[in-house]
């Protein structure tokens, strides 16, 4: 009788570039949590709300592109254009503001084929 042996799910190596997008945003966030909770006239007001929701899904983008995960990079993307449409909306949109989030869409879609699907681990 054969032993049972376990199927090893192979995680797929992170490419150092995503590696570096996951900290930079992780960076990103860790410094401007602190920011946004010390000024008091932006709590009170709807883009508290907003900047707060954006950052609480980049976490969690962040956290499914550092599993290489393909849904944190369609996430990621839809968070990016959706906070184009509102900075747009608002008036406040820059486009050096734009340009990092673009870039790291752009990269994201090339090594998307190297990431795990909805089911996998």
């Amino acid at each position: 009788m054969e032993p049972i042996l376990l199927e090893e799910r192979k995680e797929p190596k992170r490419p150092v570039v995503i590696t570096v997008i996951c900290i930079l945003y992780f960076c990103f966030i860790a410094l401007i949590i602190p920011a946004l909770a010390r000024n008091t006239t932006t709590i009170k007001s709807l883009s508290f709300l907003m900047i707060t929701i954006y950052l609480l899904i980049t976490i969690i983008c962040m956290i499914g592109l550092w599993k290489m995960q393909k849904w944190a990079v369609y996430s990621f993307i839809a968070l990016t254009v959706l906070a184009q449409v509102f900075t747009m909306a608002t008036g406040n949109w820059k486009f050096t503001a734009n340009i990092i989030p673009t870039i790291c869409s752009v990269i994201l879609l090339f090594h998307l084929k190297k990431m795990n699907g909805y089911g996998e681990s």
